[in-house]
């Protein structure tokens, strides 16, 4: 939706620049502005969905459960902990 809007101000703001003050044929240009809006928007869109391909989506948003702690991310920190407090000891006491 918000891809179609913005082509439509673009487009009637490059129509409202390259025509005259006395606009002639009014539905017959509206037509084609239309359909190239549906155009563009629409190959718009595509460029911005290969973009979130592109960096990871897959089609769904996050549902916060992949941020849980696991049982291999405690033992990671837990054995980082243990190897920072043995190094800080041992150098310690040199």
């Amino acid at each position: 939706i918000f891809v179609f809007i913005d082509e439509l101000h673009r487009s009637m703001r490059a129509y409202k620049s390259r025509t005259p003050i006395r606009r002639i044929s009014r539905v017959k240009v509206y037509g084609s502005i239309a359909a190239g809006i549906l155009l563009r928007s629409m190959d718009r869109s595509d460029y911005i969905y290969k973009a979130m391909l592109s960096r990871g989506f897959v089609g769904e948003f996050p549902d916060g459960n992949s941020n849980r702690l696991k049982w291999i991310d405690l033992t990671a920190v837990i054995f980082f902990l243990i190897v920072v407090v043995t190094a800080r000891i041992l150098l310690w006491n040199i």
